[in-house]
């Protein structure tokens, strides 16, 4: 067994200068090897409570270097952790509580401390479970999706070297650190390269108008956003001096964790004059496709595959259908879960299937290994008879001149099966005039897709990653 140092500098960052910076928070500048040293001291600090290798660790704290140290301490230690989010509703927090019964819960900045130690005192093996992440439980109770540190090190990897994710790439960090995102995204992938991360106030609305401060003050050159974050980000800007910084020193801007509205997509573009480069993942499968060259990026497709990824569309049986055809994706991957944390006592439980992991995600790959993502098969409405995709709507609806953002969902009707309705936030200073929006939509949709009814509302219920929970809005219809 490799000693969890000697694993690190193995495994994690064979190439790293362990004198270049890994990380920046607020000026503060933290070399590789202070950031090994202090997440050391923090293993054996652990150890020394009597933690074990193989224990979970929870770790409930707000965006910070303490919680990187978390990771990596862990890392180092064997330790298993769990990472939340710090606004994690106390309802959330008893259910992850109940069923990981972690050894150690680790929620303010007093518990981070530091022991002397040195590289003899850990062990830990690429075949432990290295975390125990929850997903976002925008469309129910959260799933514990339990992985292992070898798979999520190969994904980095291939990630990486499909983007070009290298020891010059400044990451700005504005994830939660407690969601998969926030971790694989955006702290072990520039780790893995050498690179440096740039620690910034996590998103939200009110910091919104100071995003790019820091990104030029510590003159970063890569960032992942949310599709609600590029769109934020777009219409709040309000300068010529920051699209001319984007465009000169921006190299990757990556965004993920939703479908991309195409209006989103090309606002953002044309406001900053760089290239989005879409992507797709799961918390389950880790990252599955990206783009990685605007020359190269073909309208809708959330990119090539990575080397080693498999995806079929299937139809409702399963079977696979012909390349090309819209079907749902079934994905067969090396960097899969090793399976879900039961809600009831008992060994932990594998979703795959010889395999292959059903996504729940509609959409087919072209003959060039691009994927394409069409929609979610839940939320797929069948009026009379006939699929309507609401993100097909929702980005026609977004296209309207006076309308902000859209949701689609289906609802219950005694004849139609179910009929089509809208949620709409209206862009500021204008109003909703149902006659000009069907008329644009009879124009553009099917008759099927037509919605039949309009909500509109302020803002949307969401996660903190700017996920849309539509299981709120469900319960509104």
């Amino acid at each position: 067994m490799l000693d969890g140092l000697s694993f690190l500098q193995n495994q994690l960052a064979q190439s790293i200068d362990y004198s270049a910076i890994a990380l920046v928070s607020e000026g503060k500048e933290i070399s590789y090897k202070e950031l090994v040293d202090k997440s050391r001291g923090l293993a054996a600090f652990w150890k020394n409570q009597g933690i074990r290798p193989g224990d979970k660790i929870a770790v409930k704290l707000p965006n910070s270097l303490e919680f990187i140290y978390c990771y990596i301490a862990c890392i180092l230690g064997g330790y298993t952790i769990v990472p939340m989010n710090s606004d994690l509703s106390q309802r959330n927090l008893d259910y992850i509580l109940q069923l990981v019964k972690p050894q150690l819960l680790v929620n303010n900045f007093e518990q981070i401390q530091y022991s002397s130690t040195n590289s003899n005192d850990f062990n830990s093996t690429n075949d432990s479970i290295l975390a125990i992440f929850f997903t976002s439980g925008t469309t129910s109770v959260p799933k514990a999706v339990c992985h292992y540190l070898g798979n999520m090190l190969a994904n980095v990897i291939g990630f990486n070297q499909l983007v070009g994710i290298d020891r010059n790439t400044r990451m700005m960090h504005i994830m939660p650190m407690g969601y998969m995102a926030g971790f694989l995204n955006t702290i072990l992938c520039p780790l893995i390269a050498g690179g440096t991360i740039i620690v910034a106030p996590q998103f939200n609305a009110k910091e919104a108008m100071n995003f790019w401060k820091p990104a030029i003050e510590s003159n970063v050159n890569a960032l992942w956003l949310t599709p609600t974050m590029a769109a934020l980000l777009a219409r709040l800007n309000r300068t010529s001096t920051t699209p001319k910084w984007t465009k000169n020193n921006l190299r990757h801007v990556f965004v993920g964790t939703a479908p991309l509205p195409k209006v989103t997509k090309e606002k953002f573009e044309s406001t900053f004059g760089i290239p989005t480069l879409e992507s797709y993942g799961m918390t389950e499968i880790l990252i599955v496709a990206s783009n990685h060259s605007a020359s190269l990026q073909k309208q809708g497709s959330v990119g090539h595959l990575l080397e080693g990824i498999e995806v079929e569309a299937g139809d409702k049986e399963g079977n696979p259908l012909p390349q090309g055809e819209i079907g749902e994706l079934f994905i067969k991957t090396p960097f899969a879960l090793k399976g879900y944390l039961p809600q009831e006592a008992g060994q932990i439980t594998s979703p795959l299937k010889n395999g292959w992991f059903a996504t729940g995600d509609c959409g087919y790959l072209d003959p060039d290994d691009n994927l394409f993502i069409t929609g979610r098969i839940k939320d797929l409405i069948i009026h009379g008879g006939t699929n309507v995709s609401p993100p097909a709507v929702e980005h026609l609806l977004m296209e309207h001149p006076d309308v902000q953002e859209a949701v689609v969902l289906g609802k219950t009707h005694p004849f139609w099966g179910e009929e089509v309705v809208a949620f709409l936030i209206m862009k500021a200073g204008k109003s909703f005039h149902k006659e000009s929006i069907d008329e644009y939509c009879k124009s553009n949709l099917e008759f099927d897709a037509v919605p039949t009814t309009y909500k509109i509302v302020k803002d949307f219920p969401r996660s903190s990653t700017g996920k849309v929970k539509k299981h709120s809005l469900k319960e509104v219809l």
